[in-house]
């Protein structure tokens, strides 16, 4: 793992050596395998005198002494270690006794999974020196009649690979009306997935009280005020539709991706809303013909020559659904107060005449607002080169707000009328009631390879700048606002 950084060549990569091993450096570098010449790691023997006779108390001295000395003259932005449950106490107990005085960020790469975390070689220092300060916070809506796609979702996220991250913290949002299997469901559902019968349950559960029929502008400050983050830089929200089942790899993508843009050295997020585990099949409107950029259309890419410009790309899409996105916590704490500010001028008159939407109505109501917000600061979704989640069609649900029956049932048609609310809706509605919209479905096999496996370049990240940027038309553009020609 250290010569992989070391070949990746964003970080000086130092590999310390502590313990009662009798073997020299030069020993055990051969019976690893480990060729100087290529990898280019700054190798040190951090073994007290006398390490193979020393007691456990006078070994774990040593080590603390030795990485008194590294810290002084390396100045280490991270340290990464073995699993604690590998390594010997003493050695565990030192470094993470050391790592509490300087403050420096601890890994702990899980027992067996050194292919599995290649991605973190990746990634820069600045990245890796905060490691542990992002935090994620799961929000799931769930309409009526949602049960069978909710549980679904739920067994993905508990199956899900969590070892050596920090788990987020979950809130289910439930209809008026649970079922009996849901019901059931939640009453033995643990989270976290590992936790301790004498912990808390991290699950959060709210149920809605039943009232007349909710308007866009009702449905969009219940979901917003679902979340806020009690630190903007540090806090951020997944939202989740029912209809999702997520890939065991969606944290470890998220997580290497929120370190790679919102925490590297030079910074790159500042437009950037957040970052989608899915990848469009439909245009923002639900009309077909969605076509995924590919490597072809990058601005700029240095593995240009080794890499195949057909093969899909990570892009910038100037655009949001409720499929499964995370969403930043500045750009969500900016939303909130956009959305107050925004229910107030329409209801003064300020907003002028109604517009027809945007987004179809196959989409819940806050996803219109977020647009408004987003067109007019220039923000954009990350979006994966393959999708780290499935989208089901069966069981799909319309949003409560904008569900509605058939015109030919007059009946039905006029109880709905007279539970309208014309002053919470400020945009045009279509007369026909909304279907839903088809979305193919991703293959599921890619998720039982490692994750940099999935991704072009090996894992490597791309900068912003050079990925393919669509507008929310979803036009290809390059990123001043010109309209592409061929490739960008």
């Amino acid at each position: 793992m250290a010569c992989e950084m070391a070949k990746i060549d964003r970080n000086y990569a130092h590999f310390a050596l502590f313990g009662r091993s009798p073997l020299s450096m030069e020993e055990i570098l051969e019976v690893n395998g480990v060729d100087t010449s290529e990898c280019k790691v700054f190798w040190h023997d951090a073994r007290g005198d006398y390490a193979e006779f020393s007691s456990d108390a006078r070994t774990e001295s040593a080590t603390r002494g030795a990485m008194k000395h590294i810290n002084d003259f390396v100045h280490p932005q991270v340290i990464i270690m073995d699993d604690s449950k590998r390594e010997d106490s003493f050695f565990s107990k030192a470094m993470k006794t050391k790592v509490k005085e300087t403050g420096t960020a601890l890994i702990e790469v899980p027992l067996g999974r050194y292919e599995e975390w290649l991605w973190m070689t990746r990634l820069d220092a600045g990245s890796l020196s905060n490691w542990h300060k992002p935090n994620i916070d799961i929000l799931i809506h769930a309409p009526a009649g949602s049960s069978g796609s909710l549980i679904r979702l739920l067994k993905s996220l508990y199956n899900a690979e969590y070892r050596g991250l920090k788990v987020p913290r979950l809130t289910i949002a439930l209809p008026t009306k649970i079922e009996p299997a849901l019901q059931n469901y939640l009453g033995g559902f643990m989270w976290p997935p590992w936790r301790d019968f004498s912990e808390q349950n991290g699950l959060t559960v709210r149920h809605r009280i039943p009232s007349s029929r909710t308007s866009s502008e009702q449905a969009s400050i219940r979901f917003v005020e679902s979340f806020y983050p009690p630190n903007s830089k540090d806090n951020h929200v997944l939202v989740l539709s029912p209809q999702a089942e997520m890939s065991p790899l969606y944290l470890q993508y998220l997580h290497s991706s929120i370190l790679e843009y919102y925490y590297q050295y030079w910074g790159a997020g500042n437009d950037l809303m957040g970052i989608s585990l899915d990848v469009p099949t439909a245009f923002l409107d639900g009309k077909d013909g969605f076509k995924q950029p590919t490597l072809g259309n990058m601005s700029y890419n240095k593995h240009a020559q080794d890499a195949d410009p057909q093969i899909p790309s990570p892009f910038l899409y100037q655009a949001i659904s409720s499929t499964a996105n995370l969403i930043q916590g500045e750009k969500w704490a900016a939303f909130h107060d956009f959305l107050s500010k925004r229910i107030q001028a329409s209801h003064s008159g300020k907003t002028g005449k109604k517009d027809h939407k945007v987004v179809p109505e196959t989409e819940p109501a806050w996803v219109e607002f977020f647009m408004e917000l987003a067109r007019a600061r220039g923000w954009t979704m990350l979006h994966p080169p393959t999708s780290l989640v499935t989208i089901h069609n069966e069981l799909a649900q319309i949003p409560e707000e904008f569900s509605r029956p058939p015109a030919s049932d007059t009946k039905a048609t006029e109880v709905f009328k007279q539970s309208d609310h014309p002053e919470e809706e400020p945009f045009l509605l279509s007369a026909d009631p909304p279907v839903p919209v088809e979305h193919i479905e991703a293959d599921p096999s890619r998720s039982f390879m490692p994750l940099h496996q999935m991704l072009p370049f090996n894992g490597e990240l791309q900068d912003l700048a050079s990925l393919p940027w669509l507008d929310h038309e979803g036009s290809l553009t390059s990123h001043g606002g010109r309209i592409c020609q061929g490739q960008c």
